[in-house]
């Protein structure tokens, strides 16, 4: 098995300023793309030009509820609620695996593309996935990406099974990983599902939660945090334990500094 490095990252939050649209997406595209959509390309572009990549061989993306906002616009137009025509663009973006398709197209990507939506887990999937594809041999490059959208709906049909979503923010984020360590950030050392071993420190989900607020994919945030504290040599290892808040299983990813750092 080959060691996985992290190229680069990129990411957005609430906490982020509004990024720069009009480098990634034309105005007749945006009237098109949901906010979440917008934000995905302007983090996986910025993450391919740090890394010095035009096309990655893999792109993998986790999202525990897709594009949120286009789903709500279908199925409110579907009941008559909105008193809105069904649009088709809602309807073709509705579906989670819109993200990676639209990357991949973007990127001329024509290989490995899969999304994961598993909830909670769904970023901690899709990084495991494409840290296995790398040390496998099975592909150089790999674009995970961790996409999560709210709404005041959501936050209202959440609250309805106490789940605080009042407190929710959109996540989008890209990470680039590779076989090489020349310009590596750090080492993507390993992800389980699993919980930290016995004597292990370690991020816990809810520190990421109170600093960006909570979604599904959150802990991918948490992650950039911790690639950006290495690189900069403010710590050798960092390990993200997302433990979500119903109990439905757990996840832990370890990243380290590069020998010799």
């Amino acid at each position: 098995m080959k060691k996985v490095y992290v190229k680069s990252f990129h990411a957005l939050s609430a906490l982020s300023e509004a990024p720069d649209l009009k480098r990634y997406v034309s105005p007749i595209d945006a009237r098109r793309m949901s906010s979440i959509m917008k934000k995905i390309v302007v983090t996986s572009m910025e993450a391919l030009s740090k890394a010095g990549l035009e096309t990655p061989e893999a792109v993998i993306a986790g999202t525990g509820l897709g594009c949120v906002e286009n789903t709500e616009a279908l199925l409110m137009s579907l009941s008559g609620v909105s008193g809105k025509p069904l649009r088709p663009t809602d309807f073709m973006q509705s579906t989670h695996n819109t993200i990676a398709s639209l990357i991949g197209i973007r990127t001329h990507s024509h290989g490995y593309n899969v999304t994961y939506s598993h909830h909670f887990l769904s970023f901690e999937s899709a990084l495991m996935d494409g840290w296995l594809r790398v040390a496998s041999g099975k592909c150089s490059s790999a674009l995970v990406i961790a996409a999560e959208e709210t709404s005041e709906v959501l936050a209202a049909m959440l609250a309805k099974i106490g789940y605080d979503g009042s407190a929710g923010s959109d996540t989008a984020v890209s990470i680039v990983l590779t076989d090489s360590p020349e310009g590596a950030l750090c080492e993507l050392e390993s992800v389980s599902l699993t919980a930290p071993k016995e004597g292990e420190s370690y991020v816990d989900r809810s520190e990421i939660a109170a600093k960006y607020g909570e979604n599904l994919c959150v802990t991918a945030l948490g992650a950039c945090d911790a690639i950006e504290k290495i690189a900069a040599g403010g710590s050798s290892r960092i390990i993200i334990f997302n433990r979500p808040p119903f109990k439905e299983g757990c996840a832990t990813v370890r990243f380290s500094a590069l020998c010799g750092n």
